[in-house]
């Protein structure tokens, strides 16, 4: 049987496992950003799940900035796809008379939905700005 434990600070292994140690996150994290970047480009194209990639590519490119993950090359890819993201928004699901957004491109404005993404977009945001 194999299992893992994670553990942060003073580590000891017991008799017959095995301890690997890093200096910080980054390379305990090294394959996140591409598997990141995959999972996001599957999401649906519903205002809910194009503001939670929003946000995700904020936090992704915030964690790049902060060298706490390796941007494994995918640096320009991830911020064309949130320049693309915050377009997308804007021109099919965002209603700038109402402030309201459209769940699909296309429907009616729904306050629900609005509160959804505005959540999401709140948090893209914060974490642009380091809050």
């Amino acid at each position: 049987m194999t299992y893992s434990r994670l553990a942060f600070g003073s580590v000891a292994a017991a008799p017959g496992e095995t301890a690997r140690t890093f200096d910080g996150p980054r390379e305990l994290l090294r394959g996140v950003t591409a598997n990141l970047v995959t999972t996001m480009a599957s999401w649906f194209p519903h205002a809910e799940a194009v503001t939670a990639r929003i946000a995700a590519q904020a936090v992704v490119l915030a964690a790049i900035d902060r060298r706490a993950l390796d941007d494994e090359g995918l640096l320009p890819m991830i911020r064309s796809g949130l320049a693309a993201d915050v377009a997308a928004f804007r021109e099919r699901l965002f209603d700038a008379g109402t402030g309201l957004v459209r769940p699909w491109p296309g429907m009616p404005t729904n306050a629900r939905w609005s509160r959804w993404s505005a959540r999401n977009l709140r948090a893209a945001l914060s974490t642009a700005r380091g809050v």
